[in-house]
Formats: structure tokens, sequence, C-alpha cells
């Protein structure tokens, strides 16, 4: 099932403006990043329409320095001939598609934009079915027709009260396959630039089932989140979690403790122009890997300049870009899971301030990293100055510790607040970058900019505790509610958090904070980072990270 949203918004304004955002996302983009924010976007935009409405040359402008590029980059996309009429005709084009943007939204003349916003749905169920048996030929005349149409139930049931010599039953199985898929997200195209995603939910159950009607189930939901972005760029992430039974049930119905649970969270980051002078980022990736203990804190700067002069240094001098592809994911094991089971239950029963800690630590963790900023762009200080951050915003007071939902105003009292934190711990250089926020919404990656990007994750962070605990609670008490309906509840209420990738990396290192380094749980979590890019002969390599 899938279908386009073809009617008109309750609040069209709201609609406008997620779209005007993909549109400055698009013209930032084009622009090849000379543009820091939307606040210089539309400095710049003003200008163009000021000097267009006044008739001035391009060449005879006094302007900031990236500004003339930036204006010939766009000329260029929309396809604006150079020449006297250059900033008129730039002008003209972003006015008119500009508006036909906005247009497309308040007036309900949908049919371009508004066929990138989608919701689909689909359900998947296969059935196979053996049966082994001897039967004489009273049982084959009074079974006939079921026999023919293969309904088994009914032959099954009579082995209660038919003997052996006339009905025995040699081999039986069924397995039962059900998929369920969920999608929805909104996209922008402008030409051949396109941006956009969509977020997803995938339940997949196997049931095999005995003569005796015993069962053996796995289990496997996943949720989150995959995004293409302007010019080749695609994030995508999710997590999963993963109950499975390795024997049949004791029971006709199976309990939650017959379950092995496991949990997997993967991140994978996609360039399709990745170039030689955004050393930087590619710092910040290998940073993401520490994270996670993929590769060791200490080794960061090394490990950096190891795969810099790999990706790039042989590159042909005629490109300034490769594709490349990072993949990383932390599997959590049904056996370091089970030996997490009882910390993880004790801290949410007895020790909840103790959990919020850990969760704000795993937060100031997974901050994005900064280049010239030791407090962004150390692990170790990271962590040590913004756990109490992420404190002061997760435990308002002794009996709230997860705040539902932060508002504009909220944001900006507690960007305040992070900056007052800070300075008293003599971070000058994080306190000014976290106070460029209330300066203009920016720059992305501020304290500010997260809590505003996910403003909701005070409460996603409590229903993920809640299902965790729901679920060790299960485990430990042999809980004899419904399976199927307990491990679904289980897992909606875990993947909240899993919706942001923000989310996605502070849980990982929350659960491997929970490890505590223990080495008897940590060589049951395995850890990967998987980088593959394309040399000059289009050969694709791959350089691989692995700790167990």
């Amino acid at each position: 099932l899938g279908f386009d949203v073809s009617v008109g918004f309750r609040d069209p304004k709201k609609v406008s403006k997620a779209i005007n955002s993909k549109w400055d996302d698009l013209l930032l983009t084009i622009s090849q990043k000379r543009i820091k924010n939307d606040k210089e976007l539309k400095a710049l935009t003003q200008k163009i329409n000021q000097f267009a409405e006044g008739g001035k040359l391009l060449d005879t402008l006094d302007l900031k320095p990236g500004e003339r590029e930036v204006i010939e980059l766009l000329s260029k996309k929309l396809k604006v001939e150079k020449g006297a009429s250059q900033l008129q005709g730039l002008a003209k084009k972003l006015t008119t598609l500009k508006s036909d943007v906005g247009k497309a939204i308040q007036t309900g003349i949908q049919a371009k934009l508004m066929a990138g916003i989608r919701y689909e749905y689909s359900r998947y169920h296969s059935s196979e079915e053996v049966l082994r048996a001897t039967v004489t030929s009273s049982v084959i005349e009074e079974f006939h027709k079921d026999l023919i149409l293969f309904r088994t139930d009914t032959l099954l049931a009579a082995t209660a009260t038919i003997s052996k010599k006339d009905l025995h039953i040699l081999q039986y199985w069924r397995e039962d396959n059900f998929m369920r898929t969920r999608r929805w997200g909104i996209s922008l195209g402008i030409g051949k630039f396109k941006s956009g995603g969509s977020d997803f939910q995938e339940i997949e159950r196997k049931i095999t089932h005995r003569s005796d009607r015993h069962k053996k189930v796995s289990y496997q939901g996943k949720g989150g989140y995959e995004g293409k972005g302007f010019m080749g760029a695609a994030d995508r992430w999710w997590g999963l979690l993963d109950a499975e039974m390795t024997q049949f049930s004791r029971e006709i119905e199976p309990r939650v403790s017959e379950f092995d649970f496991g949990f997997q969270m993967i991140y994978e980051h996609n360039e399709g122009r990745f170039r030689k002078s955004e050393k930087s980022k590619l710092f910040g990736l290998v940073d993401r890997a520490a994270c996670w203990d993929i590769i060791p804190e200490e080794k960061i700067d090394e490990i950096g300049n190891e795969l810099w002069r790999q990706l790039f240094e042989d590159l042909d001098k005629k490109k300034r870009n490769r594709q490349i592809n990072f993949r990383f994911s932390l599997n959590v094991s049904p056996k370091a899971f089970q030996k997490l089971r009882l910390r993880i239950q004790t801290i949410i029963e007895k020790f909840p301030r103790q959990q919020m800690k850990q969760i704000a630590a795993a937060m100031a963790k997974v901050l994005p990293y900064v280049d010239a900023i030791d407090g962004r762009s150390n692990i170790g200080v990271r962590k040590r100055i913004y756990t109490p951050v992420w404190e002061a915003f997760l435990g308002r007071n002794e009996n709230e510790f997860f705040p539902s939902l932060f508002n504009s105003t909220k944001v900006t009292e507690f960007v305040g607040k992070t900056r007052g934190i800070l300075l008293e711990l003599n971070q000058v250089d994080a306190a000014d970058f976290e106070g460029r926020y209330m300066l203009h919404k920016g720059p992305v990656g501020t304290v500010g900019d997260i809590v505003e990007k996910n403003s909701i994750i005070g409460s996603q962070w409590q229903s993920f505790s809640d299902g965790l605990h729901t679920l060790t609670q299960a485990i430990s008490t042999n809980s004899g509610r419904d399976y199927d309906e307990l491990i679904q509840d289980i897992f909606i209420s875990i993947k909240r958090i899993w919706s942001t990738s923000y989310g996605v990396w502070a849980c990982g290192a929350y659960l491997l904070g929970l490890a505590g380094n223990d080495p008897v749980i940590m060589q049951h979590i395995d850890r990967q980072l998987e980088i593959e890019f394309l040399n000059d002969n289009n050969e694709v390599h791959t350089i691989f990270f692995q700790r167990q």
C-alpha cells in the first residue's frame, strides 16, 4: 500500500516552513558550502535583489570573500547567462523558484512538490508446511478431503484418538513468516538536485510449529531513517531489536523469558563527492568511530591522518573529491545483553538518577566533533564538560528526569545555562561556540541546535527506559503475558530513541557505558567500521576496523 498526499493541510504555514527549509538546503548545497547557514544565505539573496534593482554589474560590486563565487555558482546551476543582466536574471530566477515553492503549498497546487510527501505500508505473509506420516486405508478414507486440501490440523488432532498403528506422524513442521513495513517522509527536487528522506519501521516474525503445537519464534524489529541529500550525499541509520528462541517453547505458547535478546545499531554515511580539503569532516567521522569504541580514543589523530593519506594522497590531481561510503555498526549480542540485563533492571528500579547521569554522559560523548575547540575535538574532555550540561537538561528536578518537550524559549534558556556551566569549567572556547546559537540560531552542532532539532529527546529516552524496564521485568518474572504483544510493545517503546542520528549514537554509547569496559561483556559486543571508496580506475577498495 502506498499513497501520495494530495489534499490540503490544516496549517499550511508549517508545511511551507518545512519546504522552505529544504529550499534553503538546496541553495546552500549548490553554493558548495561557501555559505555557512541560512542567515548568511538570506543576507546574500537580499543583496542580490538590491543590486539587481539598482542595475549594477557584478564586476563592479564590493562583496565579501566567497560571495562572488557563490553568485557565479548559483548562476551556473540555475542557468543564468553572464553579462550586464546577470544579477537581474539571477534575482528573477531565485524569486520565481521560491515563489513556486510557496504557491505549491499555500494555494493547493501541489502536484509536483506534494508528490514527494508519501506514506507507504506493506504486509507480507508466507507459510511452508511439511507432513510425513504412515496411515492405513481407513484413515485415508476418513480424512480424504482434509488430505487433498492439506488441512493438517484435523489430522494432527486425530493422533490423540487414533492408534499409532493406523496413524503415525513421522515428521511435521510449519513455518509462518510475517513482515510489516511502514515508511513515511518528504522530498524536494529541482532539476537534478534532490533532497529528502523517510522514517521507516520494519517488523519481521518467523514462527515454527511442531506437531504438538509448541512453537519456536524469532522476531526482529527495526526502526530508523534514510535520507538523500544533494550532490550524492546520503545518511541512513537504524536500531534493531532481535529476539530469538533457540529451543521450542516449554508450553504451547512461548514466554518472553524463553527468548534471547540482542541489539544492533547501524549508521551509514555516503559521500558522492568527499573533497580532499575536508580533512576536518574525515576526523569527525573517525571521532564517531571512537565514540562506539571501534578505535581507541587516543589513536584518533593517528588513524585520521593515515585514512586521509590512503583516501586522498594518490588522488588524481585533476580530481578534488572521491565517492566514499562509511558504515558504523554496534552489535550487542544476546550473551552481552544477558550479562547487562540485571544491571539495567537494578539501575532503573533503584538508582534512576544514576541512570539519568549515564544517559547524560552518553549524550555528551557523542556530541559532534568541532575542530580547534578542545571541548569538542577531544572525547575525554567533551564527555567531562558536557555531562553536567545534559544532566541539567534531563534532570530538572528530583522527580522529573526526562523533559517531554522543549520549545524555542526553553532552548534559549538552556543555551544560557550551558554557557554558564562551561564557563565555570574554564571552557571559554566551548562556551563561546555554544553562545553563537543565540546570535543566529546556529551553527549546526551546538547544543541549542541539537535540542531544537531533538525537542522530544527527553520523552524518547523515557520511552527507551520504559521499554528496557518492561523487557527486563518480563524476563525476571517469567511473565505469562502474550509474548507477541509484549515484544511488540517493548520494540515500539525502545525504537523511539532511534528516530534521530543523535539518538542512535547516544544509545550505542549508553549501552557501552553500562558494560563499563568489563572484558567479559565487551568480548560479546562487536564494533565495526567499514569504509568503501572508488579509486581513480573506479575500482572498489575497502578499509575495515573491528573490535570485539
